[in-house]
C-alpha cells in the first residue's frame, strides 16, 4: 500500500513537469513569432508616369544630314545624239527633307518629229514636274543607296505643227488624198499623274546613278487645230484608246551636302 502511494506521486510529479515544458515551449514559439519581421520589396509600378520616362519612351527623329541633289537625264542625252528627230534634256534636282523623304523637282524641253507615211508632226515644249520620293532600303551605316518610290505631277505647255496627212480613200487606184497640212497651233498645256519606282547608287563620294520606271496617266491634254495630239513633252506618246503611258529613264545626279540637323 505504501508502495501504490509513492509510485502514484512520483507519476505526478512527472506529468506536472511534462506540462509546464509544454507549456514553456509553446509560449518561446509564440514570442519568436512576436519579434520575427519579413521583409518585403517593392514592386515597381508597371507604368511610370514620370516626365522623364515620357520623354524617353517618345519616339525620336533620327539626326540626318541634309542634302540637295542634282542631275541629269542621260537618256536624253544619248538619244538627242543619236535621233536626228529628237532634241531634248531634262534637268533634275530633290531635297532631302526626313531620313527617308525627298521633295523632288524635273524640268525639261524637247523637240520632236514624228514621220509615217499618213502623218508628219513637230511637237516642241517644256515641262515641270513636282513631287515627293520615300526611300524603301534601310541601309548599313555609312551607304548612301536608295530604293525608292515616289508621286508627280506633271504640267506641259507646248506646239503642235502638221506637215503634212494623207488620208486613206476606198479605191484602190489612189491610195492615199492628201490632207490638211501647214497648220500649227501654239500655246497648248497638259496635265498628268506618275506613279514610279527606282534605285539611285552611289558610285563615286557623292555622285549617283540611278534608273527608274513610271506609270503616267493623263487628265487632260488641249488638243490642236485639226488632229490629235501625237506626243506630249515630259508625258511621252498619246493615242486615243487610254490615257496611260509608260515611261523608263537613266540618269545621274550628284549630291551637295547642306547641313546636319
Amino acid at each position: 500500500m505504501k508502495s501504490k502511494h509513492i509510485w502514484c506521486c512520483i507519476i505526478s510529479i512527472f506529468v506536472l513537469n511534462t506540462g509546464n515544458c509544454l507549456l514553456a515551449q509553446n509560449t518561446g514559439l509564440q514570442s519568436k513569432a512576436k519579434n520575427t519581421s519579413f521583409t518585403t520589396k517593392e514592386v515597381p509600378p508597371l507604368v511610370s508616369n514620370t516626365k522623364e520616362d515620357v520623354l524617353t519612351n517618345k519616339k525620336i527623329k533620327k539626326n540626318f544630314t541634309r542634302r540637295l541633289r542634282i542631275g541629269a537625264d542621260i537618256q536624253q542625252v544619248i538619244t538627242s545624239l543619236t535621233n536626228s528627230r529628237f532634241n531634248g534634256f531634262e534637268l533634275m534636282a530633290d531635297y532631302r527633307i526626313h531620313p527617308n523623304k525627298f521633295i523632288a523637282v524635273e524640268y525639261g524641253k524637247q523637240n520632236k518629229q514624228i514621220v509615217s507615211t499618213s502623218i508628219g508632226t513637230v511637237t516642241e515644249g517644256s515641262y515641270l514636274k513636282t513631287g515627293i520620293d520615300f526611300n524603301l532600303y534601310k541601309q548599313p551605316k555609312g551607304l548612301q543607296h536608295l530604293i525608292y518610290t515616289g508621286l508627280r505631277y506633271g504640267i506641259s505647255r507646248y506646239s503642235q505643227e502638221l506637215n503634212y496627212s494623207r488620208l486613206t480613200t476606198q479605191t484602190t487606184i489612189f491610195g492615199f488624198e492628201q490632207g490638211p497640212s501647214g497648220i500649227k497651233s501654239t500655246g497648248l498645256t497638259a496635265h498628268w499623274f506618275e506613279f514610279l519606282t527606282g534605285i539611285k547608287v552611289a558610285f563615286l563620294k557623292n555622285f549617283y546613278a540611278g534608273v527608274n520606271v513610271s506609270l503616267r496617266y493623263k487628265i487632260t491634254d488641249q488638243k490642236p487645230d485639226l488632229f490629235d495630239n501625237l506626243h506630249l513633252p515630259g508625258f511621252g506618246v498619246t493615242n486615243d484608246y487610254s490615257n496611260f503611258n509608260v515611261g523608263f529613264r537613266y540618269f545621274i545626279s550628284y549630291s551637295i551636302p547642306l547641313y546636319k540637323k
